[in-house]
């Protein structure tokens, strides 16, 4: 099997990446913080917590949605609610080796996912670029099982294993060819990513936009991210429902 196990060369020299565990420990802020639990006087004013009493802010999740009220605080500046379920999603994208097409997820499907989760009291953020990640990352013909994880450290966590967006943002790489028509990957200790095969799929479901055939793999690939997973979920993966014959459908 091609790219499989490391092919590393190491030196004495060689340093292991500085990593902090526990999360969220490492995210700071420099405004006033009265009861010094993490959370600056400012946020929790603002959501009705009191700035003189303690409270445990590392574990706090009033709206179950993974993100602790370090975390929340983190992303006030991108609207994030303590109190209500948020979703974010970095996408990244390779360039395109075709003309007219794009790999980017465009504003209409954008808009059309976004409203999915909407319809279920959930606040999807998508990041292409608008919050401080998602970009283009060069062309490739294939992108490999390794050349996935290098993208990830490369691009989605920029060489840094305590980047707050490994434990906030779920992760979505759309190119042309990969592995398969899109997966879901384990980036680096959970199942936080997905990529998908855009031309890939393009090719095999040719009466499909690319556009919207990648977003709605998107979607299903999310769902996997959130431990949706076929060992655990029947009919999860039921390929019959790509068809409009089947009662599946």
């Amino acid at each position: 099997m091609s790219d499989v196990g490391p092919n590393w060369i190491l030196e004495k020299t060689f340093q292991k990446p500085n990593y902090t565990d526990p999360w969220p420990e490492h995210i700071t802020f420099s405004e006033p913080d009265t009861d010094g639990y993490g959370a600056p006087d400012w946020w929790e004013i603002k959501w009705g917590y009191n700035p003189t009493v303690w409270d445990d802010h590392q574990h706090l999740d009033p709206d179950n949605d993974s993100l602790n009220n370090i975390e929340e605080c983190y992303m006030d500046q991108y609207d994030s609610n303590p109190f209500k379920k948020d979703v974010f999603l970095e996408f990244d994208w390779t360039k395109i080796m075709y003309e007219n097409v794009t790999d980017k997820p465009p504003t209409k499907e954008i808009t059309q996912t976004i409203d999915a989760f909407t319809e279920h009291n959930i606040t999807l953020h998508i990041d292409t670029g608008n919050l401080s990640g998602g970009e283009e990352i060069p062309s490739r013909s294939f992108v490999s099982y390794a050349d996935l994880i290098n993208l990830y450290w490369d691009y989605f966590l920029h060489n840094d294993l305590n980047n707050p967006r490994q434990r906030i943002f779920h992760y979505g790489l759309i190119c042309d060819y990969t592995e398969g028509l899109g997966f879901a990957v384990v980036g680096w200790d959970s199942l936080n990513s997905f990529v998908i095969g855009a031309q890939f799929l393009t090719e095999k479901y040719p009466n499909y936009r690319r556009e919207w055939i990648a977003m709605t793999s998107a979607m299903h690939e999310v769902g996997h991210t959130f431990g949706l997973i076929v060992t655990k979920y029947n009919g999860i993966d039921n390929h019959m429902m790509m068809k409009p014959i089947y009662k599946e459908f």
